[in-house]
């Protein structure tokens, strides 16, 4: 009798697993049409993609099959009612028809992007209802693959009909736990587990070779999660001759200087800003660790971040790709391109490399970008395993996941890169509860919390001059992004981005300052250029060592991109110029000078147009990688 009593969660069940294997034949046709891109992978790689699949397969089946869910629901209290039923099965066959459809049409769109498609098939850019008919002429055959899976999938779906004759009472109750239950085990599917967030596009990166995420992830998946999100539009502002003379992307620094393979170690200092640092604002004195490494380092004091979140700051940094959509590049709708980063373009010359936050693992979705970003391994609060050293709030303290990162990095193969992303100077700024009395001097929590940083960094630092590694390692310091000011002067649309990046080899006697503008999205070809990377790569970027290259900054925050050079900040939107101001003469930008610089507003103009036509355009066609070089 148990057995009947939950007949209708058997007869749901088995529909939604009926997908499952439809979704693995759209994936096996998909790797076997598009075998030469994941040719390099090991039967290891691929067995572990089809299996990753299972998770986005899943999450997908139960996002497209809401609604059949939804009016599955009425039809467990009911005798059974064979016209219910038939508009079940339309509803059933016709949501999982358009699903198989767009998973098999992006066998063949695969080709051209590289990736799975996303909701941004359905922009402007693509004009899908126009080309249709031409799609249907030139791509039948897709379309007869999709009916034929679609054929199997209702002729089995038929089959289960037969398990309504199995119900012989009501058990109303009983069925109203059960939907409740199960109800409940289809968000966390749908949600792909318990983890602190929903998997995303970029979770596929996670699981095995994150070259082949395309093969992990489905359409349907990639479509739903894409929903809503922002998509760029290609801009025509220069032909493309004109555009190479204004940007381009395409960097090579070869030299007669063969490569140092020298270790590189990125700390990447949450929420510090100019304001809070005595090197700089001599009125403070939260830092003195800090003030004093800097006097012996290279510093870049007009440096810049490129966005004002900590998710924008590791695509810029990291890959030199800045945020000028409305939200992180790392969140986007182009999440998933090919791109080119540090720990990638460093692995050709055997690097091993790590990436450290003491966060909550998937906080920010940082190990899903780490690994997309070709990092070898990932350490978070889950790696750390202490939770004795948890702050309550965000993760670990930084003092004793400094000490970890200093430990790790002496017993990690040579040479290596690593990214240390600091944690405790962010709101609420707590710190352990013995180092109040260290810091009772200091009013602000808020400046307790820059001061205990400050003081990890500084037994981060003693420890590392005790090993070998140190003396051959290459230190770039620099903040994610500024918090909120204290003082109105580091408040305005300029000093907001203001942060400093800093250069320290410890051998070296190189020190000094620099006021050349420099930008987070800089740091890669800058780090790539000191060590005499000898190959091609594409970045957004500039080698801060150049001096041919002019520097800029280029944000963008509510649709209105700016551009800051050594003298003057400009601010456009709407394919217009909105305000451009002298902010070395007026820092609180009281003054437009749209109608009176008219020779400045359309140099700066023309370089943001052909930055803003770059980069909308290398998003769009997926075009980021040193396979497009």
């Amino acid at each position: 009798m148990l057995s009947y009593k939950f007949i209708h969660i058997k007869l749901l069940t088995h529909r939604l697993l009926l997908l499952l294997g439809v979704y693995f034949v759209c994936r096996l046709i998909f790797y076997v049409y598009n075998f030469q891109s994941f040719s390099n992978s090991t039967f290891t790689d691929i067995g572990i993609s089809f299996l990753a699949g299972l998770i986005f397969d899943l999450s997908a089946i139960v996002y497209i099959n809401l609604l059949y869910i939804v009016l599955f629901i009425p039809s467990i209290f009911a005798k059974p009612n064979r016209v219910y039923e038939q508009f079940l099965e339309i509803v059933y066959v016709g949501l999982n028809f358009v699903a198989i459809l767009f998973n098999i049409i992006d066998i063949e769109y695969y080709r051209f992007q590289k990736k799975r498609t996303g909701i941004e098939l359905f922009s402007g850019e693509n004009d899908i209802i126009k080309l249709l008919p031409t799609y249907l002429k030139d791509y039948w055959w897709l379309i007869l693959i999709s009916s034929i899976i679609t054929y199997f999938l209702f002729k089995f779906y038929r089959k289960t009909r037969a398990i309504y004759l199995q119900e012989k009472k009501p058990y109303i109750a009983l069925k109203v736990l059960s939907i409740i239950m199960y109800v409940g085990v289809l968000v966390i599917i749908a949600r792909g587990g318990l983890q602190t967030k929903p998997i995303q596009i970029i979770s596929a990166s996670q699981y095995g070779n994150p070259q082949n995420s395309s093969l992990t992830l489905n359409t349907t998946f990639t479509i739903i999660q894409s929903y809503g999100k922002k998509t760029l539009d290609n801009k025509n502002y220069f032909t493309e001759e004109q555009l190479n003379s204004y940007i381009n992307t395409t960097k090579n620094y070869e030299s007669e200087v063969l490569f140092s393979p020298k270790n590189v170690v990125i700390i990447i200092l949450e929420s510090f800003s100019n304001e809070y640092l005595g090197a700089i604002n001599k009125n403070v004195k939260y830092t003195p660790f800090l003030d004093s490494l800097f006097n012996e380092s290279f510093m870049f004091e007009n440096a810049f971040s490129n966005g004002k979140k900590s998710n924008e700051a590791m695509p810029s940094i990291i890959a030199g790709i800045p945020s000028l959509i409305d939200e992180s590049y790392s969140g986007s709708v182009y999440q998933n391109n090919e791109i080119n980063t540090i720990p990638n373009l460093l692995k050709s010359k055997g690097y091993h490399s790590m990436f450290f936050h003491g966060g909550f693992n998937g906080s920010m979705n940082f190990d899903a970008f780490a690994k997309k970003a070709g990092y070898d391994q990932y350490f978070g609060m889950d790696e750390y395993n202490n939770t004795s050293d948890y702050d309550g709030n965000w993760g670990i303290y930084d003092e004793p996941f400094f000490k970890y990162f200093a430990q790790t990095l002496g017993s990690a193969p040579k040479p290596f890169f690593a990214t240390m992303f600091s944690l405790s100077s962010h709101p609420p700024f707590a710190i352990p509860s013995e180092y109040k009395e260290k810091f009772k001097n200091i009013k602000s929590d808020k400046h307790k919390g820059f001061a205990y940083t400050d003081y990890a960094l500084r037994k981060f630092f003693e420890y590392a001059k005790t090993k070998k590694w140190y003396y051959n390692t290459l230190f770039v310091i620099l903040p994610d992004h500024t918090p909120d000011a204290d003082d109105l002067y580091y408040d305005t649309k300029v000093s907001y981005y203001k942060i400093p990046i800093v250069f320290f080899d410890p051998v070296r006697n190189w020190k000094g300052k620099s006021q050349k503008i420099i930008s987070q999205i800089d740091v890669m070809p800058s780090v790539l250029d000191y060590l005499h990377y000898d190959s091609a790569f594409k970045s957004f970027g500039n080698s801060a060592w150049r001096n041919e290259e002019l520097g800029y900054t280029i944000n963008y925050r509510d649709g209105v991109y700016q551009l800051i050079d050594s003298a003057y900040v400009i601010q456009y939107s709407g394919d217009d110029v909105t305000a451009l101001y002298n902010y070395t003469n007026d820092w609180y930008l009281t003054k437009n000078l749209i109608d009176i610089e008219l020779e400045v507003k359309d140099r700066m103009k023309k370089k943001l147009q052909a930055f803003i036509q770059k980069y909308n355009s290398t998003l769009i066609k997926n075009n980021y990688n040193n396979s497009k070089l």
